[in-house]
C-alpha cells in the first residue's frame, strides 16, 4: 500500500512541474492564463532584482533572468493574427457614430479553425482611435461574433451591415455593469423596433 502512495504521489509531482514548465515555457509569470504585457513587466523586474528570480521563466534557459527572456515573451505578444492585420486596415472606414460615441470594448471573435481571438476597440465621438489584439480594462460593452461574420461585414463594405449583422444576431453585445447592460439593452430594443422601418 505504502508502494502504491509514493507511485501515486510520484506521479501527480511529476504532473505538477509538467505543467508549471509548460506554462513558464510560455511566458505566463503571474499565471493568469494568458501572456500580457504584466508578464513582460515581471519578468524585467526579476531581471532588475526587484523581485525573486523564478527560473521557470528563463525562456531562453542561460540559467539566469535577464531582459532577453521578457524579449522573448514580448515577441510572443507581439505575434498579431492575420485577421486583426486585415481588420486594421479597414476598420477605419466604418463610421459607428450612428450606433456608438464612446464606448470600450472587448471583442470575442470565434475563428473558423475554432480558436478564440480577443480584439479590444476604443472609440471615441463616434471614432476608432485604438484597436488591436488584447483585451481592454475596464470595458463597458463585451461583444461576440464570429470570423465567418467578420468577413461577411469586410465584403460588405458598409456601416449598414453592421446593424444587420446585429440585428440578425450575428453580433451579440452585452453591456458590462448595470448602467451599461440596461443602455445596451434599450439600443438593442430600438434596433428591433425600427428595423422594419430602416
Amino acid at each position: 500500500m505504502r508502494n502504491v502512495f509514493s507511485v501515486l504521489l510520484s506521479f501527480f509531482l511529476f504532473i505538477v512541474l509538467v505543467s508549471t514548465t509548460v506554462l513558464s515555457e510560455q511566458g505566463d509569470a503571474n499565471n493568469d492564463g494568458e501572456i500580457t504585457t504584466d508578464d513582460v513587466i515581471i519578468i524585467l523586474e526579476m531581471a532588475a532584482g526587484k523581485q525573486i528570480q523564478d527560473l521557470s521563466l528563463d525562456m531562453n534557459m542561460d540559467g539566469m533572468i535577464t531582459s532577453i527572456d521578457a524579449y522573448q515573451v514580448l515577441e510572443q505578444i507581439n505575434t498579431t493574427d492575420p485577421l486583426v492585420e486585415e481588420l486594421t486596415t479597414v476598420v477605419k472606414r466604418y463610421d459607428l457614430g450612428e450606433y456608438f460615441s464612446d464606448e470600450r470594448m472587448n471583442w470575442k471573435v470565434k475563428k473558423t479553425d475554432g480558436e478564440s481571438l480577443h480584439i479590444a476597440v476604443v472609440v471615441e465621438n463616434g471614432d476608432i482611435v485604438e484597436f488591436y489584439e488584447g483585451k481592454i480594462k475596464d470595458p463597458s460593452i463585451n461583444a461576440y461574433t464570429s470570423e465567418k461574420t467578420i468577413r461577411n461585414l469586410l465584403d460588405a463594405k458598409n456601416s449598414q451591415s453592421i446593424r444587420d449583422a446585429w440585428s440578425n444576431g450575428d453580433i451579440r453585445i452585452e453591456g458590462v455593469g448595470m448602467g451599461n447592460a440596461i443602455r445596451i439593452g434599450f439600443m438593442g430594443f430600438v434596433n428591433w423596433v425600427t428595423a422594419p422601418f430602416s
